[in-house]
């Protein structure tokens, strides 16, 4: 997470999601037989405003 003030009342946020883009498994079910994948790299960038 990187975040950057704009002024008194807003400051711009982006967040990075598996940064090395790596495989993993983030979680399995109590058989094992379904898993769900980890996130693949993605980024979110978010304006918080305040007043």
């Amino acid at each position: 997470m990187a975040s950057y003030p704009l002024g008194k009342h807003a400051d711009l946020q982006l967040n990075v999601y598996n940064l090395f883009d790596e495989d993993y498994v983030a979680s399995i079910n109590k058989s094992g037989y379904r898993y769900n994948p980890g996130v693949p790299l993605s980024a979110l960038m978010t304006l918080n405003v305040k007043f």
